[in-house]
């Protein structure tokens, strides 16, 4: 799916597939001299690939205009974070890295637009990671039938409502 003349030249739904095409196009940019900006946008799960990592160090290595935005709604599939790995604090892994982070919580995503102009900004002199703290609406693929611990179930009976579990 792309829309090269709203700027979106790729996607795609691999994990952190995405990352590595992102460095290539804001290299691209940079070496061209435009003052162009890439957002790449991935999830949680990404934050274990190796390509996260990777991108991070190239991006940072070369000053590169990207963003990173990764989309934390605690979920990697059928499973919530912590019962696949150990915690990643994105703000000290890019701080490592000499990389500003910045974090955003909520699903209104309109009240990101400054973060994001602001992100914009600062990129023109190196990579920039963002962390959006985000509620999931299900698993990935819907409620999982048999899975107690599934934090939200769609009744489409009542005209596609979302109501939490009494875990939330």
């Amino acid at each position: 799916l792309t829309q090269p003349g709203r700027g979106i030249v790729y996607t795609s739904s691999i994990l952190g597939n995405n990352l590595p095409v992102a460095c290539g196009l804001a290299l691209a940019h940079k070496l061209r001299g435009t003052d162009a900006v890439v957002f790449a946008l991935t999830g949680d799960g990404a934050m274990e690939e190796g390509a996260f990592y990777e991108t991070l160090v190239f991006a940072r290595s070369h000053r590169l205009p990207l963003v990173v935005v990764v989309e934390n709604n605690d979920h990697s599939l059928a499973s919530r974070i912590a019962e696949r790995r150990s915690p990643i604090d994105l703000g000290k892994l890019a701080g490592a890295l000499d990389i500003p982070c910045r974090e955003l919580a909520g699903n209104e995503l309109g009240s990101y637009l400054d973060a994001f102009v602001q992100a914009r900004k600062q990129a023109a002199g190196g990579p920039v990671a963002m962390e959006a703290h985000v509620r999931t609406f299900c698993n990935h693929a819907g409620a999982t039938p048999g899975w107690a611990a599934d934090p939200r179930s769609l009744s489409l009976g009542a005209g596609l409502t979302i109501e939490p579990t009494s875990e939330d």
